[in-house]
């Protein structure tokens, strides 16, 4: 059992047989993987060690993804025979080397069009046909080009190759590949085609501008902006938050409150709805009872626009406009019919909220007002007409006016008479004294 110290000598002076016993002790030796981008069971190749002793050792397995195992070699050239196990008895540093053969992979094309099949052929996949022929390790060059969309009314175009016909690749799902057109491929499987277009969100303002764009995918959903864009002004408000074909909200398009598939998106150009507000004002006019002063009314960018009538209304020294409402209160902006009516002044569609004022039309000086027909009368020879008047006023007895439109009474001179002729005014009543016959038979009165 070898106990006790060992013995290197016999001292002189020993006496008696000796009988000595080797003591032998396994040298170690050392086991090198290289695994060659493989990995071993457990993420380690085992063991590293034994000895003269140890027990067969079989070889750890590795796995390569896209590759088959070709044994280990104890050199890096693959030369000889592959080596499984180390027996037992077996002396020496050991280094194997793990031998891979590229995986060869047929690779199904799905052209996810309306089974147009059509492609610009590649390295490693020919046409006609639908497969490609890929080993694993090396980029396997995908059709690119030649390919024929799906049909609709917003055109596809062609965006390389995914794991899911819906494009969820491309747009990142957990579990999906965007392969492009180049891939190193691990299993043989089916790719689609993945198709997208892009929906161009405008602002609607005034010049319209791109607010946002969304990319979407055949047999996908289109996705909307997550928000919407501000108003153009303090002025306008959104109508909802729709999206709609044209810049004035009547053909509707898209809502956040329904699924839209991407093959359903067709329109490519596509407008929030602003609305405004239109108040009235009736510009320093009396409202004839029972008429009232219409109220606000609600009206969209770009879309025709009912205006309210306008009421019957007085206003001293002017006249009713009664067909127009105007931009300003002195008359000199734009005039708008009462009815429907598209705002398309100077400036284009209102800023926003928008008050329209009655047009009252001034009455010149030595006219008067017809409230009955609502138009400016000349003042009639042998009357005058002060600012603001609803009718004529007749000279005094025995008096007249020289031409139309007098404004005052002073206009008034005394046509011929005699002496003894009543004559009565604003300052009372006389008798015109007997002057003899003057010049042309007239005499002026001068108050």
């Amino acid at each position: 059992g070898f106990i006790g110290s060992s013995i290197t000598t016999i001292p002189t002076g020993s006496t008696g047989n000796k009988t000595f016993y080797a003591k032998w002790t396994a040298i170690t030796y050392t086991i090198t993987y290289y695994p060659n981008t493989g990995t071993c069971p457990g993420g380690t190749c085992t063991p590293t060690a034994y000895d003269i002793t140890t027990t067969t050792i079989t070889l750890p397995i590795p796995t390569r993804s896209g590759y088959t195992f070709g044994g280990w070699y104890d050199n890096s050239g693959f030369i000889g025979s592959s080596i499984p196990t180390i027996p037992t008895g077996s002396t020496g540093n050991k280094t194997f080397y793990a031998k891979w053969t590229a995986n060869v992979y047929t690779i199904t094309l799905d052209f996810n069009n309306d089974g147009d099949t059509d492609f610009t052929p590649t390295a490693n996949c020919p046409y006609p046909g639908n497969t490609c022929t890929c080993t694993a390790g090396t980029p396997c060059a995908l059709p690119g080009s030649g390919l024929t969309p799906p049909s609709n009314t917003v055109p596809y175009s062609f965006d390389g190759w995914d794991s899911a016909d819906d494009g969820s690749g491309a747009a990142g799902v957990a579990g999906d590949t965007d392969y492009g057109t180049s891939w190193d491929f691990s299993s043989s499987v089916t790719i689609y085609a993945r198709w997208k277009k892009t929906i161009d969100f405008q602002d609607n303002h005034t010049p319209s501008t791109t607010y946002a764009t969304q990319t979407c995918y055949h047999n996908g959903v289109l996705a909307l902006p997550t928000t919407f864009p501000p108003a153009e002004s303090s002025g306008f408000s959104a109508g909802d938050t729709s999206w709609y074909q044209d810049n004035a909200g009547t053909l509707f398009a898209y809502s956040p409150s329904a699924t839209t598939t991407c093959d359903d998106a067709i329109y490519s150009l596509v407008y929030p709805k602003w609305n405004y507000t239109v108040s009235y004002d009736g510009n320093g006019g009396t409202i004839t009872s029972p008429n009232v002063l219409p109220e606000a009314s609600t009206c969209t960018k770009n879309l025709n626009c009912e205006l309210a009538a306008v009421p019957p209304m007085t206003r001293s020294g002017h006249v009713l406009d009664s067909t127009n409402w105007n931009t300003e209160n002195d008359g000199l902006g734009d005039d708008y019919a009462s009815g429907s009516t598209t705002f398309n002044n100077s400036s284009g569609t209102p800023a926003g909220d928008i008050t329209l004022y009655a047009k009252w039309i001034a009455c010149s000086a030595g006219q008067w007002v017809n409230i009955g027909t609502n138009t400016c009368e000349d003042c009639p020879i042998g009357s005058y007409c002060p600012a603001g008047a609803t009718s004529p006023t007749a000279c005094p007895p025995g008096h007249t006016t020289s031409a139309i439109n007098s404004t005052v009474i002073t206009a008034c001179y005394i046509t011929a008479g005699t002496g003894g002729t009543l004559f009565c005014d604003s300052n009372g009543c006389f008798t015109l004294p007997d002057l003899g016959s003057p010049a042309n038979n007239i005499i002026h009165y001068q108050l």
